[in-house]
């Protein structure tokens, strides 16, 4: 019997879930030998990049192991682990055409594999708009992001765990308002994520001695929607946006060099581009999860350049949250959340049952 149904056999006794795991993080580490051995060795450009290619089309094409009408649990992890691996691919694609996190010499092997897999950015290179609001951020949310993270993984990560699990309960309520209740599960979402990323960037910083710039700050605090994108939700993201989308066509040119371009007068198409990417990621992340194709999130993300926030909060609910609740997903995710609660409903109604039955006279 060979080493792959060797494999094969031991995966068959383990549960499902934890199985397909166990596979997901396989296949990770071989990537990441090969992006070391194989990628890195090349010179930015075509030799990079087909180098590269083969995992680029596996990490969008991964996630696909994750069943999102599976077990309870299961669900539940196809946005981070899809996040992940796609992130992956557009630091790789980045890294090819010599842009982003992955670029710097000074990275170690275990460093330069630890920011391809983990949705990490060295806070070395991290910038998010203009270099002296990038600066002034990256320092100060640098200095308390080991604290940050460190507590999540602690008493802080368990108070994020309990909001988020806190606010599924209120949402298993029924009659709250419309705009309520899409609001409640942001705030689910963004203290679930939090938690997440922020162990991962707690686990880079122990292991790999690197500090990265923070992947969400306290978004739920946003004053509007410009605020809440470009310096509150997912900067990691909103990051390799820059390096990969902007950074390029502003500059008129891939590789990195002096700007070919008119700089200003192009920004606003520029921009448009970067809403229109992200559009098109959040198409995949919503496809992972449902396998439903969804026009209306692209247009949510791609529209958010010439909309106001009044409009915006106006179309969230046919474009963003409408298609979440019409496949299910948002409701798939809430149910990890609502399981305790129903256990605890049940356990309620058995207990009062029980009592009930030992009130009654016997004959």
């Amino acid at each position: 019997m060979g080493p792959v149904h060797e494999l094969q056999g031991f995966l068959g006794l383990l549960p499902p879930l934890v199985s397909k795991v166990l596979l997901l993080y396989a296949y990770a580490a071989l990537t990441a030998l090969w992006v070391l051995a194989a990628v890195r060795r090349q010179r930015p450009g075509w030799a990079r990049l087909s180098a590269a290619a083969p995992v680029v089309i596996g990490n969008l094409l991964i996630p696909l192991v994750l069943d999102h009408q599976g077990e309870l649990a299961e669900p539940l992890i196809i946005t981070p682990f899809a996040g992940v691996f796609s992130l992956a691919a557009f630091k790789l694609l980045a890294f090819c055409i010599g842009r982003g996190p992955m670029v710097p010499s000074w990275l170690t092997p275990a460093q330069f594999s630890g920011v391809f897999l983990l949705p990490i950015v060295p806070i070395q290179v991290f910038t998010v708009g203009p270099q002296d609001a990038a600066r002034l951020h990256t320092v100060k949310q640098g200095r308390q992001l080991l604290l940050d993270s460190w507590a999540s993984t602690g008493a802080c990560g368990r108070a994020v765990v309990r909001v988020a699990m806190l606010v599924s309960w209120v949402l298993a309520v029924p009659g709250i308002p419309v705009m309520v209740r899409h609001w409640l599960y942001t705030l689910a979402s963004a203290t679930f994520l939090t938690g997440v990323f922020d162990v991962l960037a707690a686990g880079a910083h122990v292991a790999l001695g690197i500090t990265s710039a923070p992947t969400f700050d306290k978004p739920w605090l946003c004053d509007s929607f410009q605020d809440f994108w470009a310096r509150r939700w997912n900067l990691t993201t909103t990051y390799m946006m820059r390096v990969l989308v902007y950074e390029p066509i502003i500059e008129g040119r891939l590789l990195p060099g002096p700007s070919r371009s008119s700089g200003a007068a192009d920004a606003a198409t520029v921009i448009a581009a970067v809403f229109l990417f992200s559009g098109l990621w959040h198409i995949a992340i919503f496809w992972y999860n449902t396998r439903v194709f969804s026009w209306r999130w692209c247009a949510f993300f791609a529209i958010q350049i010439f909309a106001a926030n009044f409009l915006l909060i106006a179309v969230a609910k046919p474009l963003f949250f409408g298609p979440a609740d019409t496949t299910g997903f948002a409701a798939r995710n809430l149910a990890v959340g609502q399981e305790p609660l129903w256990a605890l409903v049940n356990l309620a109604k058995g207990t009062q049952l029980r009592s009930e039955e030992r009130q009654q006279p016997t004959s």
